[in-house]
């Protein structure tokens, strides 16, 4: 038995989730006021509730252990909210974050056929929380299942499919994927006035371009995601700065550690070992990383 069929249902998992949630989006409302000049920026000896939002690269898909059943969004116990919690011992950490979850749903309910409405993601904030991570943008418009269609050999269509993808309809989804992800960050800056809020950018699949072996990966195909990812990063960089909160990048602590990295991979590739997540997604090691550079960044508030 090859194990094409098994990534192609790994991949599908994701990609339903974000199409499910998708199709109860509706378009966006218009951005409140701007942020004042500053948000607090809490030591972590001070946070006593955490609530962590965002998609699958923070909910973590397939990594065990995951959160028992009825467990909707995938949350796994050791995706990097909950590392993060352990390693600056946060007493109260709030996990809302669901996998296939774009800005949207940050903001609204989410009614889910056949489970529980999944309830919008800023519904847990109050005037006691004091950190919240977001990790969020890539499902906006389904761009990071169109993504992985166009350029993944399981998935796409034809050769050619995945510079065409990138060059062109992807680049109007990024144009809109700031804005939205801009009214997030103002709308929970206002749901949490005492929090540090901290958008966290997404483990890059390619951090180099030119990392694969051509038998993985075409490499045209691996330059146009290259392109892809660092477009995103870009929009997340001017949203938090726009927004003034803090920015954790993970492209720069992330070379070296792409989808063909092999043991040191931080991320999987076509295929993925059972219980360290899904195709293209992170790994537990992935995960870990993360939280140390999000703990490192907080850890500079104490002085």
């Amino acid at each position: 038995m090859t194990r094409r069929p098994r990534r192609t249902q790994r991949l599908l998992l994701l990609a339903v989730s974000a199409m499910v949630l998708a199709l109860s989006a509706c378009q966006q409302s218009e951005p409140p006021p701007p942020a004042s000049d500053s948000q607090p920026l809490v030591p972590p000896s001070k946070i006593t509730q955490y609530v962590a939002m965002g998609d699958s690269f923070v909910s973590g898909p397939e990594i065990s252990p995951q959160q028992p059943a009825p467990n909707v969004c995938l949350q796994s116990k050791r995706n990097y909210p909950h590392l993060l919690a352990k390693e600056l011992g946060i007493p109260k950490v709030i996990d809302v974050s669901c996998a296939g979850a774009s800005t949207y749903h940050l903001l609204h309910d989410v009614p889910v056929p056949g489970q529980k409405t999944v309830r919008a993601q800023e519904d847990a904030l109050t005037d006691q929380t004091r950190l919240v991570t977001v990790g969020i943008g890539y499902n906006n418009d389904l761009l990071f299942t169109n993504l992985l269609a166009s350029c993944i050999p399981t998935a796409k269509p034809k050769a050619g499919a995945c510079q065409d993808y990138v060059g062109g309809s992807m680049r109007k989804l990024l144009k809109k994927e700031r804005d939205d992800v801009l009214v997030a960050l103002q709308e929970i800056r206002g749901d949490a006035p005492k929090a540090t809020v901290v958008l966290v950018g997404y483990l890059p699949v390619l951090p180099e371009p030119d990392a694969c072996p051509e038998s993985v990966l075409p490499r045209a195909d691996q330059r146009s995601i290259y392109d892809a990812e660092r477009g995103v990063e870009g929009n997340l960089r001017a949203a938090a700065a726009e927004a003034k909160i803090e920015f954790v990048s993970m492209r720069t602590v992330g070379r070296g550690h792409g989808m063909c990295a092999g043991d040191d991979a931080w991320v999987n590739g076509m295929t993925a070992r059972p219980g360290d997540g899904v195709v293209v997604h992170p790994r537990a090691v992935g995960m870990q990383a993360v939280a140390d550079a999000v703990a490192k960044r907080l850890r500079t508030f104490e002085h």
